[in-house]
């Protein structure tokens, strides 16, 4: 057996190993970014673990307790994992269409000033004219 590794039955028993099997259904109580990021910690330490050479898990006793270790891990996370992706792909899509909306309303916000303003210059204009002190006309004699 490897050094820091547990077997199945050990890592049920081990309040401590925040990896047993028990922990494994927790993942799926856990907040949206703790969960997929301890997800992929466990990934990546079952990855490192894995045997050096494949060979039929029922030769080898340390083989065995891996793959099961591994398709416990993988039965709890890939479902959550895809939900998790699904998720975030709507979520993106939303936030995308948000951001689209928004920059309509932006435009629509600027022409709408645009022309505001047009109007309030020419009522300046129309309001100088009046306030302007009538022209002196000359008439010839």
């Amino acid at each position: 057996m490897a050094v820091g590794r547990e077997t199945a039955a050990s890592s049920v028993r081990s309040p401590q190993n925040p990896f047993s099997c028990g922990a494994l259904f927790a993942y799926l109580n856990m907040a949206f970014d703790g969960d997929v990021h301890a997800m992929a910690q466990r990934a990546l330490e079952l990855e490192s673990t894995a045997p050096l050479v494949e060979h039929d898990p029922a030769d080898c006793e340390m083989c065995a307790e891996y793959q099961k270790e591994f398709y416990e891990f993988a039965r709890v996370a890939l479902p959550r994992l895809a939900e998790v992706y699904l998720e975030l792909v709507k979520k993106s899509v939303e936030a995308f269409e948000n951001a689209k909306m928004r920059g309509r309303f932006l435009e629509d916000l600027q022409e709408e000033n645009a022309r505001l303003q047009k109007e309030l210059t020419a009522r300046e204009e129309e309001i100088e004219e009046l306030q302007a002190p009538p022209e002196k006309k000359k008439w010839r004699r």
